[in-house]
């Protein structure tokens, strides 16, 4: 399921129909959205009529599946059997949007138009929901930066940082993937190589990358200088580290058994994350 809050999946399909997203894709037959992961389907949406029933559309997911999950933005896939044609739109490594109607298959120009509004929608709605799970968490904090702002780090969906209750804005992304990184080693030492092994996959470990390294390093400081809490981000020859104990965040939460639902989202707009995620779903499931 991809919203945990009712309030907020009722909010997401508010804005999709106030928007004209659903008269824009429906053609003669009709149009059903579903919100698909990786442990099945979830028919969320708005079921037209015209035999586009959620079992029809479940069997068409089940079918299509290796298709759709090979989708890496927004793609258009039909299935010859019955007709229907399907609109897949790609929100993150783990979430897929899926549109089905009769009628004339989807074009180009609306699988980019849903992409486009589907993106906006997703994160504005995981947005809202974490905004208020970081006020919560912030409010418990014993401690953080003497002198500082509390900062949280929301790792269970998409990653953002916060500093008092307001969101950081990050201009640098591979900064903020740095950032990820170090939470996904819960504290542990991030050593250049394998950052950028995991940032700069495409590139040699040679000079230039290492460069590209210390920038972004050096980007991580100010920032948090910038904030007033310069021990929170921690570098040394080669390596760096986040100072676990002056943040709040809801993974090291969760791992330390305080009270965070996890959703099974970790970290979702970074591929490399997906091994801690299958493994936090896998300890979740062993806990019942």
């Amino acid at each position: 399921m991809l919203f945990q809050d009712p309030g907020g999946a009722a909010a997401f399909f508010q804005e999709f129909q106030k928007r004209g997203l659903y008269s824009a894709l429906q053609a003669e037959g009709g149009a059903i959205l579903t919100l698909s992961r990786r442990d099945g389907p979830r028919i969320q949406g708005i079921d037209a009529g015209q035999g586009l029933g959620g079992e029809l559309c479940r069997a068409l997911c089940r079918r299509h599946g290796e298709a759709m999950g090979a989708v890496s933005r927004a793609e258009a896939v039909t299935d010859r059997d019955t007709g229907v044609h399907m609109a897949v739109v790609r929100l993150s490594p783990r979430v897929l949007a899926v549109f089905f109607r009769r009628g004339q298959p989807f074009s180009e120009g609306e699988l980019s138009w849903a992409k486009r509004f589907l993106d906006l929608c997703y994160e504005k709605v995981l947005l809202f929901r974490d905004l208020c799970r970081a006020n919560e968490y912030i409010s418990r904090i014993s401690g953080g930066a003497k002198g500082g702002p509390q900062v949280f780090l929301r790792a269970f969906g998409r990653f953002d940082v916060f500093a008092n209750g307001r969101l950081v804005d990050i201009s640098s992304a591979k900064a903020k993937e740095l950032l990820a990184l170090c939470v996904d080693h819960r504290g542990g030492d991030v050593t250049m190589e394998e950052a950028i092994d995991k940032l700069w996959g495409d590139r040699a470990y040679d000079q230039r990358s290492k460069n590209l390294y210390r920038k972004t390093v050096s980007y991580l400081r100010r920032l948090f200088e910038n904030l007033g809490c310069p021990e929170v981000f921690s570098t040394a020859r080669g390596r760096c580290h986040l100072n676990r104990e002056l943040v709040d965040c809801d993974y090291f939460r969760y791992l330390s058994g305080g009270p965070v639902h996890f959703t099974g989202e970790y970290l979702s707009n970074y591929p490399w994350a997906e091994e801690t995620a299958a493994w936090l779903a896998h300890r979740q499931a062993a806990q019942g």
